[in-house]
C-alpha cells in the first residue's frame, strides 16, 4: 500500500468546490434512525476526490443531525456532533480506517523501546527532574513516533513535532486539571521528547502519582487526540487552550476548515458549513482520499 501526502497545493485546487453542511434540525423518529445508522457506517469518514471532476463542479455534501455541535473547542465540546467536527477540521497521531483498525495519519510509523534503548539512541535521562536510571523505565514505557513532513495547517504552515510536544504537554503537570477531554491518555503520560522536527518519544508514566512511576502502556498506537498549531497560541497562558479558547479560529490540518462564518454559526446552532482545506492533499494508491476521525 502506498500512503503519501504532497506538499505543494494541487494543481486547480482554486477552482474545487468541496464542501461539508451539517444542518440541525428536529427530526422525526424515521429521519433520525437513518441518520443513527448512517453515522454507525460512516464511524471512519472516507471521501474519494475524482481528480477530473474535482476541479470542474462544486460539490456539497448536507449532512442532517439531531443536536448542535457545542463547542468547536476540542476540550469542550461534548456532543457527539462535536467530536465528529473535531475529526474533520483536526489530523491525530493515528486514526482507525473504514475497518475500525489503527492507520498512520500524522504518525508514519511507531516502535517502543526501554531506558537503555533510549539513551543508546540519544535520550539524557540525567536531564529529567525524577527517574534518571535508565533502569526506571521498561520496554514499553517510551514509544518513539515518526511524523509525516507533509501535514500542513490549513493556514499554509508546515506541522513538525513542536506541535505534536506542545499540543501534548500544555496537557500534563500543574494543567492536567484544565484539559478534561483526553485525560484517559494524559494520565498516563509524563513527558514528551523532541528527537528532530518530525520525531518525537512520549515517555509514559504514573504522572498524578508522587513517584510517578514509568509503565509499558499497551495504548501507544491509540493516542487519539488532535493536534494543534502551536503557532497559533504564541502568547496565550498554558491553560488557555482548555479553558478560555472559544475554538475559533480552528486550524487544523484535516481534509476540512471552516469558513469565515463559524463563530456565528457555532453560536447560532443552525447549521455549520465546512470547506476544502486547500494544503490538505491525502494520496493513497494513486486515489485523493480524505480520512477523519469520528
Amino acid at each position: 500500500m502506498s500512503i503519501g501526502r504532497k506538499t505543494s497545493i494541487p494543481a486547480g485546487v482554486d477552482s474545487i468546490g468541496l464542501a461539508i453542511t451539517f444542518d440541525f434540525k428536529v427530526l422525526s423518529k424515521k429521519c433520525l434512525a437513518i441518520i443513527t445508522i448512517a453515522l454507525m457506517v460512516m464511524t471512519v469518514f472516507q471521501i474519494v476526490l475524482p481528480k477530473a471532476a474535482a476541479a470542474t463542479q462544486e460539490r456539497i455534501l448536507t449532512i442532517a443531525m439531531n443536536e448542535p455541535i457545542d463547542s468547536a473547542n476540542p476540550w469542550v465540546g461534548i456532543t457527539d456532533n462535536a467530536y465528529i467536527f473535531f475529526g474533520l477540521i483536526y489530523d491525530y497521531l493515528l486514526t482507525p480506517n473504514e475497518t475500525l483498525i489503527n492507520r498512520p495519519n500524522l504518525a508514519t510509523s511507531y516502535w517502543y523501546m526501554d531506558g537503555a534503548t533510549a539513551e543508546s539512541r540519544g535520550t539524557n535521562f540525567n536531564a529529567l527532574s525524577h527517574n534518571k536510571s535508565t533502569a526506571d523505565w521498561p520496554l514499553g514505557s517510551i514509544w518513539e513516533y515518526n511524523l509525516t513532513d507533509q501535514a500542513y495547517f490549513s493556514d499554509g504552515v508546515q506541522l513538525t513535532a513542536d506541535d505534536v510536544k506542545w499540543t501534548i504537554e500544555i496537557q500534563l503537570g500543574a494543567n492536567f486539571g484544565a484539559y478534561w477531554a483526553y485525560q484517559p491518555y494524559t494520565r498516563w503520560i509524563d513527558h514528551v521528547e523532541k528527537r528532530s522536527d518530525f520525531q518525537v518519544r512520549i515517555f509514559f508514566a504514573d504522572s498524578q502519582s508522587p513517584t510517578k512511576t514509568p509503565f509499558p502502556v499497551a495504548f501507544g498506537k491509540n493516542l487519539f487526540f488532535p493536534i494543534l498549531p502551536q503557532h497559533a497560541f504564541i502568547g496565550k497562558p498554558s491553560v488557555y487552550v482548555g479553558q478560555s479558547w472559544d475554538g475559533i479560529p480552528a486550524i487544523g490540518s484535516s481534509p476540512f476548515m471552516g469558513t469565515d462564518n463559524l463563530k456565528s454559526e457555532i453560536i447560532a446552532k443552525e447549521s455549520v458549513t465546512l470547506v476544502r482545506n486547500p494544503w490538505y492533499n491525502f494520496t493513497e494508491n494513486g486515489v485523493a482520499r480524505a480520512w477523519a476521525l469520528f
